[in-house]
């Protein structure tokens, strides 16, 4: 099988250890109708408990990514006419619509090959300062696992229409 690596995520996710949290984040992506891959794989080498050092910048840099996603999506938009929330009532389907579908789900918390961090506990793709508050507290229950997700290519040459064969997303 050719694959492609699809989407690689940081998932910050409350647990004991790695293998607890492991199970954990398999089971969101085996059970969420938003994506399918065909391979999800928890990479332990280049994950972090927050007790670790880089653990903030780590998750500093998943929602500045997040972030900077948003960002260009809204220019994106800002460039086929849409300025205002008023312009959205003429908006018709095509390209725009699809790009204020996916910042959409960036803003309330639908995992998408465009996420970088989510945070399956809060379902969300910022760290909310309740979470961090409980992550300084208690920082040995707490960590974010890579996560790289592939697709078999050949069986779908269309990449969007195939991750989400389901009519999720």
């Amino acid at each position: 099988m050719d694959t492609d690596i699809v989407a690689i995520n940081d998932i910050l996710v409350a647990g004991p250890d790695f293998a607890t949290c492991s199970r954990k984040v398999l089971n969101f992506f085996a059970k969420t109708g938003l994506v399918k891959y065909d391979v999800v794989t928890v990479v332990e080498a280049e994950s972090l408990p927050a007790t670790d050092p880089a653990f903030w910048e780590r998750l500093g840099e998943g929602e500045a990514i997040n972030r900077q996603r948003l960002a260009t999506l809204i220019d994106e938009l800002e460039q086929e006419g849409i300025r205002t929330l008023a312009d959205l009532k003429e908006l018709r389907q095509g390209y725009a619509s699809k790009l204020l579908h996916t910042a959409i789900h960036l803003l309330d918390g639908f995992i998408g090959i465009d996420t970088r961090l989510y945070s399956i506990d809060d379902d969300m793709h910022w760290c909310p300062d309740c979470t961090r508050e409980q992550i300084r507290r208690h920082p040995a229950n707490y960590w974010l696992l890579r996560v790289r997700c592939t697709t078999d290519e050949t069986a779908c040459e269309d990449r969007y229409r195939c991750l989400r064969r389901t009519g999720g997303g």
